[in-house]
């Protein structure tokens, strides 16, 4: 088991890259992801989801990260952390920390009552999760963050919905 990748519950969770240690486009065939998943899955069997046709969600350190793959392309498109994960965003934000609270550090948040979700003004790939469905905005600042999820911005678009995100990457030079 040498070979076997560490996750990291205190990584810093960076927006449209990475967190836990792992990256956002990054194959799943890769030897040590799969032998991380492997090793989870001897622990927890249950460890993964067909989430739809085209996405496999796999639950990961005692459910603190959800690590979302696009089976078409086999690259890593969304993570989420969840309650145990202690890394912050933007050095500030936590999972589990008041939503009014982040909007104070980081001003730039705001709630998006359409996705049901905080983001960011100018940041693409992060949303924060209020514990509820379709909350009362005004309601959401006394809430907690339930989870903090990074993910490859282009996946929204229509080319990205039929599976071509991952050319976009590489014609941004991102990938």
């Amino acid at each position: 088991m040498s070979n076997l990748r560490i996750l990291r519950l205190d990584e810093p969770i960076i927006p449209a890259k990475s967190l836990g240690g792992i990256n956002l486009g990054e194959k799943i065939i890769q030897a040590d992801l799969q032998e991380m998943i492997k090793h989870q899955s001897l622990l927890k069997p249950e460890i993964y989801t067909l989430v739809s046709p085209f996405q496999v969600r796999y639950t990961l350190e005692n459910s603190s990260i959800y690590v979302s793959v696009d089976v078409r392309n086999g690259k890593i498109f969304h993570l989420v952390a969840l309650e145990g994960y202690t890394g912050k965003l933007f050095d500030k934000i936590t999972v589990g920390m008041k939503i009014g609270d982040a909007m104070k550090l980081v001003p730039d948040l705001y709630y998006d009552e359409a996705q049901e979700q905080v983001l960011c003004k100018d940041i693409l790939g992060i949303a924060i999760d209020p514990p509820e469905v379709d909350p009362p905005p005004d309601l959401v600042p006394d809430m907690v963050i339930s989870a903090i999820n990074i993910f490859v911005p282009q996946i929204a678009t229509l080319r990205g919905h039929q599976g071509f995100w991952d050319v976009m990457l590489e014609e941004d030079g991102k990938s």
